[in-house]
């Protein structure tokens, strides 16, 4: 499986310490790259990264999802590229904006030229949506379900997309 990989450590057994392999999640830097120019640099999980590009794209209010062209995945030995094409207005409206995410964390805030930039407008998800208590745990068991990461490594989080009637229709997981 992408994303994890094996590796020799001492696991607790009945209370004392044996040899063992545990499978690791990886977390690798991941460049998102903009019509040649890069935006940011983030950890993820080597995974799905077209879904995680055009989700920053998107969440970043850079474009719509349906105005991302091609998508290209470079790997280098210090880690990898989502290389991503926008229209020409979209390109230039990103090369006016400033913004660095350097930090320790990938919290959305780190590296923000300033106080105002915390406090954008993010659209409603699933607004006028409302479900049932049973629905709420059909959703969660069935996002629990989905974690093939986090079953190998136990150490992954998920997030999903619940439509009633047909379940978990998409999850994604990364390192917790």
């Amino acid at each position: 499986m992408k994303g994890a990989r094996a590796t020799n450590t001492h696991l607790m057994r009945d209370g004392r310490a044996v040899a063992g392999t545990r499978a690791l999640p990886e977390e690798v830097p991941v460049a998102l790259v903009y019509n040649g120019t890069t935006q940011a640099v983030m950890m993820a999980t080597p995974d799905n990264l077209e879904d995680f590009g055009r989700g920053f794209t998107v969440s970043e209010g850079l474009a719509l999802a349906g105005e991302v062209g091609d998508i290209e995945i470079a790997e280098h030995g210090a880690g990898i590229e989502i290389r991503m094409w926008l229209p020409e207005d979209r390109a230039d409206a990103l090369l006016a904006r400033r913004r660095a995410m350097a930090g320790p964390v990938g919290c959305g805030l780190c590296g923000v030229d300033s106080l105002e930039q915390t406090l954008r407008v993010v659209a409603p998800v699933g607004a006028g949506i409302m479900l049932r208590p049973s629905q709420i745990d059909e959703a969660m068991a069935g996002l629990r379900d989905g974690q093939a990461l986090h079953d190998r490594t136990r150490a992954g989080h998920a997030a999903g997309v619940f439509v009633p009637g047909q379940g978990v229709v998409a999850l994604r997981e990364d390192v917790g």
